[in-house]
């Protein structure tokens, strides 16, 4: 089974964030830690997911 792999530039823009800002979610354990291929950092689109639903449901809870 293969899984998407994300780079860093990838996360800037598919979480429209700067890389500072996800470098903190990582330190901070809200975005899982990337894995080291060689001597690139890589997310695999299952974290990714996992991170995006608890952020839907952070926002479900507050509109709630």
């Amino acid at each position: 089974m293969s899984s998407r792999q994300y780079r860093i530039r990838n996360l800037v823009e598919l979480l429209a964030l700067s890389k500072r800002a996800i470098w903190r979610l990582v330190a901070r354990g809200e975005l899982a830690a990337p894995v080291k291929i060689g001597r690139c950092s890589v997310w695999f689109d299952s974290d990714i997911s996992e991170f995006q639903m608890r952020l839907r449901a952070q926002r479900e809870r507050k509109t709630s």
